[in-house]
This record gives structure tokens, sequence and C-alpha cells, in this order.
């Protein structure tokens, strides 16, 4: 073999070699989106799992009388669920509209599990006269979520 020969020998082994490297890349890249596919199915079927749980609970069985004020309400939610080392900031505000008082309240409640974010949007559902103005939910950690909420009760004019 004479030298060009040898060396368009070698560089069309050295393309095989890249070619074949190339491809054993692209299939131990395939496996591991194939392997984070099914870890996302196993995830999002347990979600739905949990959705479906939750549709099936009854609302909060504590029932409160209308006269108690919404922070009051709140709190008693709060502690009745345990979550209040969770809570970080309440703010509370009114307003008037059309001769009735609405009451307001912000809060956040930070570093819990999905399962307490949902016993607790249970809760607020279940509480008499409450509606949700502002929800938003922010992952904290691997496993922890963040719950910014507002919400409101009207009540007739005194």
């Amino acid at each position: 073999m004479n030298t060009q020969t040898r060396t368009l020998f070698l560089l069309a082994l050295l393309m095989c070699l890249l070619i074949a490297w190339g491809g054993q890349m692209l299939l131990e890249r395939r496996d591991e989106s194939e392997a984070k596919a099914s870890q996302m199915a196993v995830r999002s079927s347990r979600v739905t799992a949990l959705a479906r749980e939750v549709e099936r609970l009854p609302r909060s069985s504590v029932r409160m009388p209308q006269s108690k004020t919404l922070f009051a309400l709140v709190n008693h939610e709060v502690k009745r669920l345990g979550l209040s080392r969770h809570l970080e900031a309440v703010r509370p505000g009114q307003s008037e509209k059309q001769g009735r008082t609405e009451s307001l309240l912000e809060f956040r409640l930070s570093g819990m599990y999905l399962r307490g974010v949902l016993d607790w949007v249970r809760a607020v559902e279940g509480m008499p006269g409450v509606r949700v103005l502002r929800m938003h939910l922010t992952r904290s950690g691997k496993a922890l979520l963040d719950l910014d909420m507002a919400i409101a009760r009207t009540e007739a004019a005194k």
C-alpha cells in the first residue's frame, strides 16, 4: 500500500469511528430521555390520582357562623390543619361597595407539601361566603411549595 492509500484508509477508519461514537452518544441520550419520560409519566399519574382523591373527599366539615370575621375563619382553619408554622404573612383589608362591606385577606403559606396545599384550598372552599381572588403557587424546595393567596367575603352593611 502506498502512502496515499494508507492515508485514505486511516481517514475512512477515523470517520467510521467518529460516526459510531456519535451514534452511541445519540443512543445514550435517547435512553436518558426515555427514562425521564417514564419518570414524568409516573409523576403525572400520581398527580392525577391525587386530584381524583381530592374530588372524592368531602368539603370541610367544620362550618362556622357567618358572623365570624374573615381573619378568624382563616386563623381557625390554619390551627385546625396544623399549618401555623407555615403562615408567614397576613394582610387584612376592607372595602365598601354598594352598601356592603367586603373583607379582604392576603396571606402567604410557605414550605408546604402538595397535600397540605390541597387540604388548605379545600378548607378555604368550605368557608361560608368566601371566594378566592388570587392564588399563586411557587416551588420553594425539592418537594415544597409556597402559596400566596387573596380571599374575600362580602357582608351586609350594618
